[in-house]
């Protein structure tokens, strides 16, 4: 794991839903952590239980990032994100709408999910995570609650969250 943090600037795993010496290796590595959930109780169970375990010694580290997906999949059963961050304890990074025939459409012609037409929605969402977890911040500032001030606009992103941290 120390050589590839030194030779790639950005290392992304994905992971097995079974804890193994390994698996536990990395997430302790991890300087970015995101998990990934279905709004249903049972996942909601799993997710609680996995924050639980890998916040207690990520004390200084950046939060663990949550991202909701299949949302709108049975709304009968479904857990409205809201709700599922309040149980959680940790706000919902990003949410992505269950969309099988764009996912299904992309795999069986051999594409890149944005290079659908409609497709906007979800790609609008990785990318908001993607820029929250690179380091360089929300494109879009307005979803985190807050409408962009003077300092969003003068210094990097980094230092213009640090600033707003520090306010708070």
């Amino acid at each position: 794991m120390t050589r590839l943090k030194r030779n790639a600037q950005w290392v992304v795993a994905d992971l097995p839903h079974y804890w193994t010496t390994w698996v536990r290796r990395v997430l302790e590595a991890s300087d970015e952590i995101v998990v990934t959930a279905v709004p249903t109780l049972a996942s909601l169970r799993n997710a609680k239980s996995l924050l639980e375990a890998l916040n207690a010694p990520r004390r200084n580290d950046a939060p663990i990032r949550i991202v909701l997906n299949h949302v709108g999949a049975n709304s009968k059963t479904e857990i409205a994100s809201r709700e599922f961050a309040t149980a959680l304890g940790s706000a919902v990074t990003v949410t992505l709408p269950h969309e099988p025939q764009l996912f299904g459409e992309a795999a069986n012609t051999g594409h890149m999910v944005g290079e659908a037409p409609r497709a906007k929605n979800v790609v609008d969402a990785l990318n908001r995570l993607a820029g929250i977890v690179n380091g360089r911040g929300d494109p879009n500032p307005r979803i985190q609650g807050r409408k962009p001030g003077l300092m969003d606009k003068l210094l990097p992103p980094q230092l213009a969250r640090m600033t707003a941290r520090a306010k708070a």
